[in-house]
C-alpha cells in the first residue's frame, strides 16, 4: 500500500463523493485503472463536463488545453490536488504529503516541488520542453497507466527506451506521449507506424495507426532506389533516409535481430536473417513486404501463401480451386460440428490431388474460461480418438486452438493449464498450438510444443501486437479471402509456411480403428437421454419373448455392447405390455454406431436399477450435478443451454437451413429432446440473438427460429459423430 496513493483516493472520494458524475474508488493505497478513472471523472468535473467518462477523450482534451495547469505560488485548487495525485500514481514526488493536513489528504498546490515532479516526468519521456507546464499531451499521460521509467523487472530494455524518448520528442504531434518503460507494446507498435508515416511526410490528420495504401506507396526501399517519394511527391533525401533507416532497425531490433544500436547504415545480413526466420525472399534488400512484416503481424496480407485453413469441404472443385492457385497443404478440423470437420474420403481426395493436411482441434476455445487442466485432458484424448478414427499418422502434430485475444493473466492461469495436460495426455500425436504470437511463444516455451500455427491476420490483437514471431512457427495466417477457379470459389485462410511441419499425406489406421459410421433412424418416437446410473446396461441384438410377462417381448439374443455410466444414447419410447427399449448407442469398443435393445424389467413390476435413472440430455461433464441454469422467456421459465460447436439447422426434410455458431445460446421449457422419432436431431424453442440482443422463437416446441425462418420446423444435429462421452458433447 502506497500512503500517497491512499490520500489521493480518500481526496477524491470527500471532495466528488456526492457528485454523481463520480464514481467512488476503493480506498486501498493501490495505484491502478480504478484510481485513475476517479482522477480522470474529477477532472473533467473541474473543467464541467456533464457526461463524465473514464477516458480523457476529445473533449477533455479541448476543454483542458484552453488553460493548461502550470505553476502559481499561493494558488490553492482541486486540479493542482489531481495532478499532484497523478504524479503520485506515477510514482513522482511532488513534494507533499498527507501529514500536512489534518485530513490526511493530498495537497491542492502547485509549487516549486510540483513543478520539478513535472519537469522530471517530461526528462524521463524524453522532452526537450524544460517548463513547468503540464501539457494536454502530459495529462493524458498522467491520466494512463503508462509507464516513463525503465520496467527492468518486466522485461525492460535500455535500447528500447531510449527510442521510445526518441519517438516522443520527434514524433509528439503524430503519437502524443507514448510510455518509456523499455518494453516492446502495442502502443510502442503503434507509434513505430506513425514515426514512419511522420518522415514519408504524412500529414497528421492523415496518419493513422494502419499500414494503409498510403504507407505503402511512400515506403522507402532501403538501400534507397530512389523509386519511391514522399507525400508531397518528393524523392528522399540523405538524412531522411537515415532516419528511415533508424525506424527500420528499431523494428528489426524488437523483432529480435539487431545489436541495439539504431544509427548508421542498415546491415544486410540482419535483414537477410529477418527474412528467412519470416519465409520471405532472403535479398538483404529492405522491401515493402519487409517493412510490412517488421510493423504489424501479418506483414503483407496480399503475400502469396502455400498452405491454408478452411472450415470447407475439399469437395473436387475445391480441390482443383487449390491445385490451380498452387497450394500446397490444407488445414481441416478434426471436429467442430459437421460443417467443419473432415467429410468421409475427403483426406483420399486431398491426398490423390498431391496436396498434404495439418490438423486442427478446436470445439470451442474462445475465451478464457473453456481453458482448465481438466478440459485439456478430455480434448487430448478427443483429439487422439478423432485422429485415429481419420487415420492421421502417429507423429503428426495436431494444432489445438486458443482462438481469442488472451492477456498475459489469462495465459498464466488458462491457458498454460490446459496445455500442460493436453500434453501430458495425448499419446500417438505432437502437440501444436494455434494462437497470437504471444501465446504461441508463452506456451511453447514452457510446455513441450512442437511447433505454432500464428494467428497474425488478427493484427489488432493484444497478443500480436509489439510481439516478435515465435522461433518455432509453421504456418502464419495472414489473410481470408476467396480463392477463384473457373466457376468455382472458396473462401480460406491464406498461411505462410516455414516450411517445420509438413502435414501428412496418406492415412494409417492402427488395429481396432477405422473410420466413424452414419447413424441409422429409430423407427419411431423417442428420447436422446443420458445414463446417469453407475450401472452398464447391456445391449442385446434383437427381441424375444419374455419368460416373466405373459405375452410380453423382452431384449435378448447375442449381446451386442454397452452404454456406460454417464454415455448418451437414442431410445424409442416404452410401449405398454413391453419390456424393452430399441436404442442406438456408440459403441466404443467397435468405434461404431450400433442398434439394439435394452431390457428395463427382471420380473413382474420389477424394474433395473438403472431404470429410473435415464435422464434427458443436458448434462455437459461427468462431474456436473445437473443443475441447469434458467431464465424467464415469454414468461416461461427456460432451461438454457449452449453448443459447443458449430451445428447446422435443419428442417424436417433434413434440408440444411442455417448455421448455429459455437457458444449460441438455446432456451427450452424442458430437457431438449429428440423429434419426430429420429434419434440425430433434437429440437428446443427458443435461441438468442446476439445482434438483436434478446431471445427470438416460434413459440412452439418444434420451432428453433432466429427470425428467418419462422415458418419451418427446424431441428439441432447432434449426431453421434460429436461424441458419446460426457466432454465430447455438442450442447452442454
Amino acid at each position: 500500500m502506497d500512503a500517497m496513493v491512499l490520500a489521493t483516493q480518500k481526496w477524491l472520494n470527500h471532495t466528488y463523493g456526492g457528485d454523481i458524475r463520480y464514481n467512488p474508488v476503493e480506498e486501498n493505497g493501490k495505484t491502478g485503472w480504478p484510481t485513475i478513472y476517479a482522477l480522470t471523472r474529477a477532472l473533467q468535473i473541474e473543467l464541467g463536463i456533464l457526461s463524465t467518462a473514464d477516458n480523457f477523450g476529445p473533449t477533455s482534451r479541448e476543454l483542458y488545453g484552453k488553460n493548461p495547469l502550470r505553476r502559481v505560488d499561493g494558488l490553492h485548487s482541486n486540479k493542482f490536488a489531481i495532478l499532484q495525485g497523478a504524479l503520485w500514481c506515477k510514482g513522482y514526488d511532488p513534494g507533499h504529503y498527507a501529514s500536512e493536513n489534518p485530513y490526511g489528504y493530498v495537497s491542492d498546490v502547485f509549487d516549486e516541488s510540483v513543478e520539478y515532479a513535472v519537469k522530471l516526468l517530461k526528462m524521463d519521456a524524453g522532452l526537450n520542453d524544460f517548463t513547468g507546464t503540464v501539457t494536454t499531451n502530459l495529462m493524458a499521460a498522467l491520466l494512463s497507466m503508462d509507464q516513463f521509467r525503465l520496467l527492468s523487472d518486466y522485461g525492460g530494455d535500455s535500447n528500447i527506451r531510449v527510442f521510445q524518448q526518441e519517438m516522443n520528442r520527434k514524433y509528439e504531434d503524430y503519437i502524443g506521449l507514448m510510455p518509456c518503460d523499455g518494453i516492446y507494446g502495442r502502443n510502442t507498435n503503434i507509434a513505430l507506424i506513425y514515426a514512419l508515416q511522420a518522415e514519408e511526410g504524412l500529414p497528421t490528420d492523415v496518419a493513422n495507426d494502419n499500414f494503409g495504401p498510403s504507407t505503402q506507396t511512400h515506403c522507402p526501399t532501403i538501400p534507397y532506389n530512389g523509386d519511391e517519394v514522399d507525400y508531397d511527391g518528393k524523392s528522399y533525401g540523405y538524412s531522411q533516409i537515415l532516419q528511415f533507416t533508424k525506424i527500420l532497425k528499431f523494428g528489426l531490433y524488437v523483432n529480435g535481430f539487431g545489436n541495439g544500436v539504431f544509427t548508421g547504415t542498415l546491415m544486410s545480413d540482419v535483414v537477410t536473417a529477418f527474412q528467412n526466420h519470416h519465409a520471405l525472399p532472403a535479398t538483404g534488400i529492405a522491401d515493402l513486404d519487409t517493412w510490412m512484416s517488421v510493423m504489424i503481424s501479418c506483414g503483407n496480407p496480399e503475400r502469396k501463401g502455400t498452405a491454408c485453413d478452411t472450415r470447407f469441404e475439399i469437395t473436387n472443385e475445391a480441390l482443383s480451386t487449390l491445385k490451380a492457385n498452387n497450394y500446397q497443404y490444407v488445414g481441416r478440423y478434426l471436429t467442430g460440428g459437421d460443417f467443419k470437420v473432415i467429410r468421409p474420403g475427403e483426406l483420399q481426395r486431398i491426398f490423390a490431388g498431391g496436396l498434404s493436411v495439418f490438423p486442427i482441434y478446436q470445439t470451442y476455445g474462445m475465451d478464457a474460461d473453456y481453458f482448465t487442466g481438466s478440459q485439456g485432458v478430455a480434448d487430448a484424448l478427443m483429439a487422439e480418438e478423432a485422429a485415429k478414427n481419420y487415420g492421421v499418422p502417429s507423429g503428426t502434430t495436431i494444432y489445438f486452438a486458443a482462438d481469442f485475444d488472451a492477456l498475459d493473466y489469462d495465459i498464466t492461469y488458462n491457458i498454460l493449464p490446459y496445455f500442460e495436460s493436453v500434453c501430458a495426455t495425448l499419446q500417438s500425436y505432437r502437440v501444436g498450438i494455434y494462437g497470437t504470437r504471444n501465446v504461441c511463444s508463452r506456451v511453447s516455451n514452457a510446455c513441450n510444443i512442437t511447433t505454432s500455427f500464428v494467428s497474425d491476420m488478427s493484427t489488432g490483437y493484444s497478443g500480436n501486437l509489439g510481439f516478435p514471431m515465435p522461433d518455432n512457427w509453421a504456418f502464419d495466417q495472414i489473410d481470408n479471402l476467396y480463392l477463384y477457379h473457373e466457376d468455382n470459389s472458396l473462401e480460406i485462410d491464406n498461411d505462410i509456411c516455414s516450411g517445420r511441419d509438413h502435414g501428412f499425406n496418406t492415412v494409417e489406421f492402427n488395429k481396432g480403428y477405422k473410420p466413424a459410421p452414419s447413424v441409422e433412424d429409430l423407427p419411431s418416437n423417442g428420447n436422446v437421454l443420458i445414463n446417469e446410473s453407475d450401472f452398464e446396461i447391456p445391449v442385446y441384438e434383437k427381441t424375444i419373448p419374455s419368460q416373466n410377462h405373459t405375452g410380453g417381448i423382452t431384449a435378448g439374443g447375442e449381446k451386442v455392447g454397452l452404454i456406460l455410466p454417464h454415455d448418451i444414447y437414442s431410445r424409442e419410447n416404452e410401449k405398454s405390455n413391453f419390456t424393452f427399449y430399441s436404442v442406438l448407442f456408440y459403441d466404443k469398443n467397435s468405434n461404431s454406431v450400433k442398434k439394439g435393445y435394452i431390457e428395463t424389467a427382471v420380473g413382474t413390476g420389477v424394474m433395473h436399477p438403472w431404470k429410473d435413472q435415464q435422464m434427458l440430455f443436458y448434462i455437459s461433464t461427468g462431474i456436473d450435478d445437473g443443475t441447469r441454469s434458467t431464465e424467464r422467456i415469454e414468461g416461461k421459465t427456460c432451461s438454457i443451454f449452449s453448443t459447443r460447436c458449430e451445428l447446422d439447422r435443419l428442417n424436417t426434410n433434413g434440408v440444411k437451413i442455417a448455421t448455429i455458431p459455437a457458444a449460441t445460446r438455446l432456451g427450452t421449457d424442458g430437457a431438449p429432446s429428440c423429434g419426430k422419432g429420429n434419434p440425430n436431431f433434437m429440437y428446443v424453442e427458443y435461441l438468442y440473438d446476439e445482434k438483436l440482443g434478446k431471445w427470438v422463437g416460434a413459440g412452439g416446441r418444434e420451432y428453433l427460429s432466429t427470425g428467418g425462418y419462422v415458418d419451418h420446423p427446424a431441428w439441432i444435429d447432434i449426431g453421434y459423430q460429436h461424441g458419446a462421452s460426457p466432454t465430447e458433447r455438442a450442447i452442454l
